[in-house]
């Protein structure tokens, strides 16, 4: 194998000749030690020759803790090269240097060639010495290489050491808010936080709020709704957006908010989105993201990383922070509901797995089968990937338990998650319990707008351009008829199946006004009595309108959209006053 000192755009692996043991080469090396930027630097422990030691030699390097394959329970030599290589993959190491390479024994270069071959990353080993030992040079590969100085090895990590780590995308801020909010269907629930707490908690609440509006309104631009009149479950792509929306609130207040706001952007754009109640205790009890879940930020992913060497292991406890699910509906997860590129989880549903007694307690709007949808938080997705390739380095089956080798199962990620100074969520909710599973898209009517123009601010992407009026306390809203209690409407947690059909029948879809109620207009189409808006009447008058008043003594009467509602669609600067 002749000595070169161009190692080629072909050489995957090399090793480097340092025959006096130059510490300039070695300082060199190691200051390019830059996992975040695609390079390792592993230095063998002193006076050892196994494995199992230079596979934890290169889990440490990657920034995995030192007593990993004994305190993670890997699985002896090829459980711990599995792990080392699937945190190569995940982490996008691009250049693997092992230094004093010609101390390790022959299994171990072996080792480390078929990690590079199956990660792709280069592998380049620094022995001390004027040639390869006769009894290593057996396990290169035919393409492998022999530099014969520092420059000539360095060339190929240049980019290492001009290229900084990639950017973390910024995380989102989150005010504090209260914990007690109100919680009421998207028609009342901007106007009940403007007009039961202060100016300063409502600023915050319409931030979010208008946050998850215009989130809203751009995912929808290009989505047809579904017809009018009818109703679909959320699909994988709805449900995706939803929870990728809050997977790192901190509250459920913060959820509400968020999830409220969408509802106004799924309204504006001639919809009904239907999410259950943020219930937090009580039989019907919803969990998941946002809602039971924590947040998994970038630096809790690091925390995982260092306290974990398991790939599996640490994707549990990134899975039950972000989904908010109890281990026991985690336990039966597939391979297979990690597709990649990791940036969803897909778990199947069946009512019947569920327990009976979980099982008799749930809404009965919940599906007998479903796949429930979640997000991957972007700072979890290289775990998650991590224990796919791992998962898969044993077995190629896509049906095998992700969990099939972590028992028991509770004690375990809680131990792991303890070393990472995290806890696991306290009140995880069981996968029947989940919010997603039960959200419903209704079509209503044409949206309120097709074009929206450049946005100019929260919640005014869309031709939602009326901010809130500085003052609650201020003038009465127009056209309110004195006889009217604006108070006394209806705002329920949970809305009742016909109110889509009510919005459609009522609510023009350009302007906020409503049609189809005086007797005078029975040439309108939803004026009919057999219309499902007609026999409500009643509620409509009460709850979605109000009366105008005639500007004459012989001028009919006619009903406009209740205030509330216009300020919910940002269609108006104040929502109806405060009961009196």
């Amino acid at each position: 194998m002749a000595v070169t000192t161009d190692p080629g755009p072909r050489a995957r692996v090399a090793v480097l000749l340092d025959p006096t043991d130059d510490a300039t080469v070695t300082a060199g090396l190691l200051a390019r030690h830059d996992p975040r930027a695609g390079c390792v630097v592993v230095h063998p422990t002193p006076g050892t020759h196994g494995p199992v030691t230079l596979a934890q030699n290169v889990l440490a390097a990657l920034g995995r803790p030192i007593d990993a394959p004994r305190t993670d329970r890997i699985g002896g030599v090829r459980g711990a090269w599995l792990a080392a290589t699937a945190w190569v993959i995940s982490d996008r190491i691009e250049h693997l240097v092992v230094l004093r390479a010609h101390r390790l024994a022959g299994d171990g270069w072996a080792a480390l060639v078929e990690l590079a071959a199956a990660s792709g990353a280069t592998l380049l080993l620094v022995c001390h010495a004027t040639t390869v030992p006769a009894h290593l040079r057996a396990w290169l590969p035919d393409t492998a290489v022999v530099l014969a100085d520092l420059a000539a090895a360095v060339r190929g990590l240049e980019t290492v050491r001009t290229r900084p780590a990639p950017p973390r995308p910024p995380r989102r801020q989150y005010a504090d808010l209260p914990r007690r909010l109100p919680t009421g269907q998207v028609l009342y629930y901007r106007a009940d936080v403007y007009r039961q707490q202060s100016p300063e908690v409502f600023a915050r609440v319409d931030e979010l709020y208008g946050r998850g509006l215009d989130a809203a309104c751009q995912w929808l631009r290009h989505r047809p709704a579904p017809a009018p009149r009818q109703t679909t479950p959320a699909d994988e792509q709805l449900q995706r957006f939803l929870t990728d929306l809050v997977h790192d609130s901190p509250t459920p207040q913060h959820t509400l908010a968020l999830l409220r706001g969408v509802q106004a952007g799924f309204l504006l754009h001639g919809s009904w989105l239907a999410i259950p109640a943020p219930a937090q205790a009580g039989p019907r009890r919803s969990g998941g993201p946002g809602l039971t879940s924590t947040p998994v930020t970038f630096d809790i992913a690091d925390r995982i990383r260092a306290g974990v060497a398991n790939p599996v292991l640490a994707a549990g406890v990134a899975l039950a922070m972000f989904t908010g699910l109890d281990l026991l509906s985690l336990r039966s997860l597939r391979l297979d509901a990690l597709p990649p590129p990791g940036q969803v989880l897909l778990l199947p549903f069946r009512r019947a797995d569920a327990p009976a007694a979980v099982r008799a307690k749930a809404s009965l709007t919940v599906p007998s089968e479903a796949t429930v949808v979640f997000g991957v938080p972007p700072p979890a997705r290289p775990l998650l990937r991590a224990a796919r390739s791992f998962l898969r380095g044993r077995s190629p089956d896509p049906r095998q338990r992700v969990f099939a080798g972590i028992v028991p199962m509770r004690e375990r990620l809680t131990e792991a998650a303890a070393r990472c100074e995290l806890a696991l969520p306290r009140r995880p909710a069981h996968l029947i319990q989940a919010w997603q599973l039960r959200v419903h898209w209704s079509g209503l009517d044409d949206p309120a707008h097709t074009n929206p123009p450049a946005r100019t601010g929260a919640g005014r992407s869309c031709l939602t351009a009326q901010p809130a009026a500085a003052d609650p306390a201020g003038a009465a809203p127009v056209h309110r008829n004195p006889d009217d209690d604006l108070g006394r409407r209806w705002s329920p947690i949970n809305p009742p199946a016909f109110l889509p059909d009510l919005l459609r029948a009522y609510l023009d879809g350009t302007e906020p006004t409503l049609r189809g109620y005086c007797e005078y207009e029975a040439a309108s189409p939803y004026a009919h009595t057999g219309t499902d808006a007609r026999r409500r009447q009643g509620l409509i008058h009460q709850h979605l309108t109000v009366r105008v008043t005639p500007v004459a003594t012989n001028s009919a009467r006619r009903i406009i959209m209740h205030p509330d509602i216009a300020f919910a669609l940002r269609l108006a600067d104040r929502p109806a006053p405060p009961d009196t």
